[in-house]
């Protein structure tokens, strides 16, 4: 798949996973990374934004979308970006994709890890048209 220019190089696309201490957590920074090393969005900081460090923020805030890989229904970075008036977002949350939540890091097996990329491509054809 290839998204509009929005998510090439010029980097307007950006994918924040919520990075938590669960492997839910970890398989949502394992699929950014996929998706960051594919160029279909790159990776950024979402602790930063909720850190509101001001040059993050306005990465984000100047976005042309944004991509948010929660892995649990805590949903902190739905939360985030919500709270920070971001609207134009796209969004995943791991556990809805049938993956239970374990506090263990080490615990992101290749075949999960696809099936976060694979939801999170799919969001990414819903709300970035592709190119023809």
């Amino acid at each position: 798949m290839i998204v509009s220019d929005c998510c090439g190089n010029s980097a307007k696309c950006f994918v924040y996973p919520c990075s938590g201490g669960s492997n839910v957590g970890q398989l949502s920074n394992e699929a950014a990374k996929k998706l960051d090393n594919t160029k279909e969005a790159t990776m950024n900081c979402l602790a930063g934004l909720g850190g509101h460090i001001p040059e993050m923020l306005a990465t984000a805030q100047s976005a042309a979308s944004v991509l948010i890989i929660d892995g649990c229904p805590t949903a902190c970075g739905k939360k985030i970006v919500e709270h920070l008036g971001i609207k134009n977002y796209g969004y995943v949350e791991i556990t809805s994709l049938g993956i239970k939540k374990e506090h263990n890091v080490d615990k992101t097996p290749p075949n999960q890890i696809e099936e976060v990329v694979a939801a999170a491509r799919k969001e990414l054809e819903r709300f970035i048209p592709p190119i023809n």
